[in-house]
């Protein structure tokens, strides 16, 4: 019930100014009434997490566009979250619940998928060693810079940003030839993240101006968010790996 708990504390908070402006009696009057809703919130929690379980599932089992996220609050029921949602997909940031539970959840994703996510941008003898994947990043870049220069008049006013990411990508992928891995655990997972996704991106050049510029600036977007997150380190780099680990996990084996 720690989320249930969480979500009390915060109405508290909320309502603390105006508590100060009642008398005594209305002052008790509030509080009752927050402390019976908070009682029936988890005695009922049960089953309103099984409700939206069973929605979740249904949405999941017959790829429903109108699949809609559960509520943190479902993490305190593991059984219903792994039929709701599962820890394939991640939970997207919910801005009506406190960063606190969120992290909570990011690490919980972490734990669950951290295996897996390593055997994706750990080292082994296919060319996945930071190093390695540095230098496949740089090439990347510069085929990307080659093919942007080619079809750049289609979009023009996106050449400033392209350049500056693919140059800061690079800078740093230089850094990271002679990195230890272990100074930035996340630095793999986010290399193989803009690698890709570079990769995405030429073919979309390739396909002149049959692709939506869209796809080109989220592909973009995605590039600076792996950069900003691949140094990452203690105690952050955990969530950073776990933003970036649904992608990581998709990527070709």
């Amino acid at each position: 019930m720690r989320h249930c708990r969480e979500e009390e504390e915060a109405v508290e908070d909320d309502t603390d100014g105006e508590e100060e402006e009642m008398d005594d009696a209305e002052r008790e009057e509030i509080r009752a009434f927050r402390k019976a809703h908070a009682a029936e919130m988890r005695r009922t929690a049960r089953k309103r997490m099984t409700s939206l379980a069973d929605d979740c599932e249904y949405a999941r089992k017959h790829k429903h566009a109108s699949l809609i996220p559960p509520p943190l609050e479902m993490l305190d029921h593991p059984d219903l979250f792994e039929r709701a949602w599962g820890w394939d997909m991640i939970l997207p940031r919910d801005h009506t619940a406190p960063w606190s539970q969120f992290k909570e959840y990011l690490l919980a994703y972490y734990d669950h998928n951290v295996k897996e996510a390593n055997a994706v941008g750990g080292a082994d003898d296919e060319g996945n060693g930071l190093a390695s994947l540095a230098r496949s990043c740089i090439e990347m870049e510069t085929h990307l810079l080659f093919l942007w220069n080619k079809y750049v008049t289609i979009w023009p006013t996106d050449d400033h940003e392209i350049r500056q990411v693919s140059e800061e990508v690079t800078k740093r992928a230089h850094e990271m030839v002679s990195a230890r891995k272990a100074e930035f655990p996340a630095a793999a997972i986010a290399l193989k993240c803009i690698t890709e996704e570079a990769e995405l991106i030429c073919g979309w050049l390739i396909a002149e101006g049959s692709s939506p510029i869209y796809y080109i600036r989220i592909g973009n977007e995605i590039r600076q968010c792996a950069l900003s997150l691949m140094v990452c380190k203690e105690p952050e780099y955990v969530l950073a790996m776990a933003a970036m680990m649904v992608y990581a996990l998709s990527l070709p084996k």
